[in-house]
């Protein structure tokens, strides 16, 4: 079941946001901002959810918060960086299946308490883009590397290259947790 209201307003050249009502199993209250600051993007979001249901999964109350700046550039580069906050994620590394196995919701969009992210990424030419991504968490010194390249094919058509390298500090020292390759080819009609 999902039911919400929604209170959105523009102030100082920011637009603001507040929202409330059920999502699934939880109570949701929060709000967000997006605007600028000089020429660079600034925007944040933060949620609470509430289990309000019986039988539910999740049982406690969990706050989500997000700060993000972005900038382009003007010969293309695109630059972020963003800091996430979980209240029920870890402290402690989770082993790389981990990342893939859970049920994605909102409460583990990332199983960490505290991350921070950055990402690059540019145009090479018309039809090839490149884009880099590098994660951080103080759990165990995690840091996750996403190098990606997108090209088109032809007017309906794009190939996807991503990888995913997982490192973090174990018992052995600063290792692999694993790596993983993803390739996607997609027609848009």
């Amino acid at each position: 079941m999902d039911t919400n209201c929604s209170r959105r307003f523009n102030r100082w050249n920011f637009d603001f946001q507040f929202f409330g009502g059920i999502l699934n199993a939880d109570a949701t209250a929060g709000g967000g901002w997006a605007g600028r600051i000089g020429n660079a993007g600034f925007k944040g979001e933060t949620t609470v959810l509430i289990p309000v249901m019986n039988g539910t999964p999740d049982s406690t109350t969990a706050v989500i918060g997000t700060i993000m700046m972005d900038y382009v550039f003007t010969d293309g580069w695109y630059v972020s960086g963003a800091y996430l906050y979980n209240q029920a994620g870890t402290d402690a590394i989770p082993s790389i299946s981990g990342f893939y196995l859970p049920r994605l919701t909102l409460r583990n969009l990332m199983p960490f308490r505290h991350s921070w992210s950055s990402m690059v990424s540019k145009a090479i030419t018309p039809i090839l883009t490149a884009t880099g991504v590098v994660i951080y968490s103080p759990a165990s010194s995690t840091l996750i590397a996403v190098p990606s390249l997108n090209y088109s094919i032809a007017d309906a058509w794009d190939v996807y290259l991503t990888g995913q390298v997982f490192l973090a500090k174990q018992d052995s020292g600063y290792g692999s947790l694993g790596h993983t390759i993803f390739l996607r080819l997609k027609v848009s009609f």
